[in-house]
């Protein structure tokens, strides 16, 4: 089959959207760009490997073990990086 990634991966995700049954696109590897990693992941027709365990619990409704809560739990953008995840003190709180 000719023809670059970029023109696969979307024919890939159009062909996965014809099926009769919902179906998933598994990537991984360090040959996937930033922008096609979002694209992929965009399409809720994909995921990456390392989050597969996470999105097939999710997905099916099943408990995530006590110790992956706290590292995959809650998901965090670029701009809250910059955010603390909680302040020290609410704002408009009574002094103490």
């Amino acid at each position: 089959m000719g023809g670059s990634t970029s023109t696969k991966i979307p024919a890939l995700l159009q062909d996965i959207a014809a099926w009769p049954i919902k179906g998933l696109a598994v990537f991984s590897g360090a040959g996937f760009s930033a922008n096609i990693r979002s694209f992929l992941v965009s399409s809720g027709r994909a995921v990456d490997y390392a989050d597969l365990e996470s999105w097939l619990r999710l997905c099916f409704g099943l408990d995530l073990p006590q110790g992956e809560r706290a590292k995959k739990l809650p998901l965090r953008t670029h701009e809250d990086a910059a955010v603390p995840a909680s302040p020290t003190k609410p704002p408009g709180g009574p002094e103490e």
